[in-house]
């Protein structure tokens, strides 16, 4: 017996991974991109080791030492309240018998750009919020770092972050507007660093990094990854049904289209986020009760600030310093020896307490 829309109104699995799945795996950014994805229909649990044990050398004949122990802990992805991505499309007969192309045809590309918008918007900025997809942007754990699409040194200065982190990035994400930026810039050679990749069509690498661009980011942020880090559970069951009775009175048909996806940092260190805003730092002189502190900005030093100082001194500072910057950069506040110090994302803040009597200065990313 033939299988139609009247036997059979949800797709075959076969149907549905030509008509949804596959294509949406090459027209989403982020799956693309190549991450692990994992199949399941249930809460998925990965194990990660997140402690290991320091071995010894040990001689001929030497006690070997049983005692060693690491720690486990486990990424879950795929829990049972996770939303899915859910859809209906309507056409009418007429569509079906006037259209001049398949309308087949046309169909499977609009769901395939609908859902992978959304799942990329999801995937990248989601919130996390009322069950929903956590994206990449808000992971925690992950490393951060400034972008200055004017500067270069500051992509390289994410490439450093991966490298102290042990992972290898393969994949850079960033907004479109950005990567024209970028695009533009040129070596002293009058070469461009944004180089075109003469064995893949279409592909740019940036410090030999493959770049993908997307509008899926907003502009001043970009994502360097070891993709193979980020871990994407899929449920097994996509489905796309044929409302073929629903619609009737109106002479049309429905295609309902649901699916569901996690995403998951399996080593969050191996993500790098970088944002062309402000960076913001706390500074605190650790109860010093004397002597001095400075700060250094993009390399350059401050002048020493007196230990009372107050957060209009340490602005001034700042202010002070031959950076291309001027007042409205900064943003100092606080009080009583701990502040919060806002600076542009093309350099990052620290200091040196050395100075100062009785505490220790710290400068964090707040």
């Amino acid at each position: 017996m033939a299988e139609s829309t009247a036997t059979n109104p949800t797709l075959l699995q076969e149907q549905v991974a030509s008509l949804l799945v596959q294509p949406l795996e090459a027209a989403s950014v982020v799956l693309a991109a190549g991450p692990k994805i994992f199949d399941t229909a249930n809460v998925l649990r990965v194990p990660k080791l997140t402690a290991g044990h320091t071995p010894s050398f040990v001689g001929e004949g030497g006690h070997l030492a049983d005692n060693a122990d690491v720690t486990f802990g486990e990424l879950k992805l795929m829990p049972t309240e996770r939303k899915s991505i859910k859809s209906i499309l309507r056409y009418s007969n007429e569509l079906v018998r006037q259209s001049v192309v398949g309308i087949d045809a046309v169909l499977k590309q609009r769901l395939v750009k609908d859902v992978s918008d959304a799942l990329d918007t999801a995937l990248l900025t989601g919130s996390g919020a009322a069950d929903s997809i956590t994206g990449l942007l808000n992971q925690a754990n992950t490393q951060t770092a400034a972008l200055d699409t004017g500067e270069p040194d500051s992509l390289l200065d994410a490439i450093a972050l991966a490298h102290a982190a042990e992972v290898t990035p393969n994949r850079w994400l960033i907004n479109s507007q950005d990567f024209v930026a970028l695009r533009k810039i040129k070596d002293n050679e009058g070469r461009y660093i944004l180089e075109a990749d003469l064995t893949a069509d279409a592909t740019y690498r940036l410090f030999g990094i493959p770049v993908t661009p997307t509008n899926k980011l907003p502009q001043g942020t970009a994502v360097l990854a070891d993709v193979g880090q980020i871990a994407v559970a899929r449920d097994t069951s996509p489905s796309v049904t044929v409302l073929s009775e629903r619609y009737a009175e109106y002479d049309q048909i429905g295609l309902r289209v649901t699916c569901r996806y996690d995403l998951g940092l399996l080593h969050p260190e191996g993500v790098i986020i970088l944002s062309a805003g402000p960076l913001t730092y706390e500074v605190d002189l650790g109860g010093a009760d004397g002597g001095t502190f400075t700060l250094t900005y993009k390399g350059r030093q401050t002048a020493p600030i007196a230990y009372n100082a107050a957060a209009s001194a340490i602005k001034s500072a700042l202010v002070a310093l031959d950076d291309g910057h001027t007042a409205d950069d900064f943003t100092v506040t606080g009080s009583a020896g701990v502040f919060t110090v806002e600076v542009p994302s093309s350099g990052t803040l620290g200091g040196d307490g050395a100075s100062l009597t009785n505490g220790s200065l710290t400068v964090e990313r707040a």
